[in-house]
């Protein structure tokens, strides 16, 4: 498995933006636990450089994770993850609300505990256990016990199953936008757009994007033309 360096390395050496948003915060977290403060900083100037080239709150949230990091402010952290959750980064987001939860721990447990239960929230709506159980036994080691607050299971079907991410692709496909149009309106990769529609044509029980069109504009009372 390739090393923090190495993945700082690479990210430079191909000059590519899309590595560093995508695991840069993380490789700052990691630098900075690892006692790598020259290395966590190096990241974070890569990150806040790629702020003054776009526009994008998900961009400047993700460079205020870093700087969250590096500072030590675990509520710049979380109020990055908020953001990138309210735009449909839910997974990045529940990263970014892990790292929040244990920074927050070493200063503030009654803080930590809070985010802990929201971040337990977000497992479960992902379904992601994996990190719920992670997130426990990592706060256990530190002396802060949490249990996570049962909620009700989320819909599997239909447009209550749509997560934010889904949701707003289809809204922009309802706006006229193409998949390559919608993956540079949200800084994703065409891949991932295509990703998204497949989940929703399931979870609506759809087989092509002219329904799904039409489902969207009934939805919003829209008309459209046939």
């Amino acid at each position: 498995m390739p090393s923090i360096q190495d993945n700082v390395v690479t990210a430079e050496a191909t000059n590519s933006p899309s590595r560093l948003l995508s695991g840069g915060a993380e490789m700052v977290w990691w630098a900075i636990r690892s006692d790598r403060p020259e290395l966590a900083d190096r990241i974070t100037a890569h990150l806040q450089a790629l702020t003054t080239r776009s526009d994008s709150p998900v961009v400047t949230a993700i460079h205020r994770w870093a700087h969250g990091a590096v500072t030590g402010d675990h509520r710049l952290i979380a109020a990055a993850a908020e953001e990138m959750t309210n735009h449909g980064y839910l997974t990045e987001g529940l990263r970014a609300s892990r790292c929040s939860t244990l920074l927050a721990a070493g200063v503030d447990p009654a803080a930590a505990r809070a985010a802990a239960h929201l971040t337990f929230e977000q497992c479960q709506h992902l379904g992601a256990e994996r990190w719920q159980h992670r997130l426990r036994a990592d706060l256990r080691q530190i002396g802060i016990n949490v249990r996570s607050r049962r909620t009700p299971r989320p819909a599997r079907f239909g447009w209550d199953s749509l997560t934010p991410s889904e949701n707003t692709v289809v809204d922009l496909l309802a706006d006229g936008l193409s998949n390559r149009e919608i993956a540079g309106r949200l800084v994703i990769s065409h891949r991932t757009v295509e990703s998204h529609l497949r989940r929703v044509y399931t979870k609506l029980e759809l087989s092509s994007r002219p329904q799904l069109l039409r489902a969207a504009l009934d939805r919003h009372g829209k008309q459209t033309d046939t």
